[in-house]
């Protein structure tokens, strides 16, 4: 290279108090539904190392992508006969030039069934 010629700088090589903690992060990270304060909480705790919350949200951003399809599937809550029924209350208008009604109404789910039932008030 020629005196003035374009070089990058050299990144710094240090230590970072998270190496070889990833499998341990991976597991509380599980444990906790992706809240990254209790992992950096039980950090001190069981491994006696402080760390902002951001250090941790840092180390552990590549596993939401992991834990996201898992909070979105939908636990079917299961009941026998006679168990359970799920009602939902709401109301709905309706105005014409003469007219102005308001209709109450509810839907209600058997929970064993799953079939609805409807009707007005």
């Amino acid at each position: 290279m020629t005196e003035g010629d374009w070089r990058p700088c050299a990144s710094p090589s240090r230590s970072r108090k998270l190496d070889g903690l990833s499998d341990w992060l991976r597991q509380r990270f599980h444990r906790h539904a992706g809240n990254a304060d209790a992992v950096r909480q039980e950090l001190v705790r069981e491994k006696n190392v402080i760390v902002s919350l951001r250090t941790v949200e840092r180390a552990v951003a590549p596993l939401w992508r992991g834990l996201i399809p898992a909070a979105r599937a939908k636990l079917r809550f299961e009941t026998q006969p006679g168990e359970q029924l799920q009602i939902d209350f709401g109301n709905a208008g309706w105005r014409s030039a003469a007219w102005r009604f308001k209709v109450y109404l509810f839907v209600a789910a058997l929970g064993y069934s799953r079939r609805l039932q409807g009707g007005e008030a």
